[in-house]
């Protein structure tokens, strides 16, 4: 497998080979994945979403955080106004 990347959202996704399987990272940093019977992947810690193309589980990962770091100061700000 050639190595490939993409950047999604200021963030780079890179898929190597490493040793004949698929090796997945974001920001340089391993993201580890199973895969599921039917083909489909999901990430160790983000089982939520599942998909059978490891660069759209990457992407989909991404906006999850994106979203979950944007909700956290708003609940914060929410806790504190009470």
């Amino acid at each position: 497998m050639k190595p490939t990347y993409e950047e999604h959202k200021g963030h780079r996704i890179e898929m190597q080979d490493r040793e004949g399987k698929p090796e997945l990272l974001i920001d340089k940093r391993l993201m580890r994945y199973r895969q599921l019977a039917n083909g489909s992947y999901f990430l160790r810690e983000y089982a939520y979403d599942w998909s059978d193309n490891l660069m759209d589980l990457a992407r989909k990962y991404i906006d999850h955080q994106r979203k979950a770091t944007k909700v956290r100061p708003e609940r914060q700000t929410e806790k504190g106004g009470k």
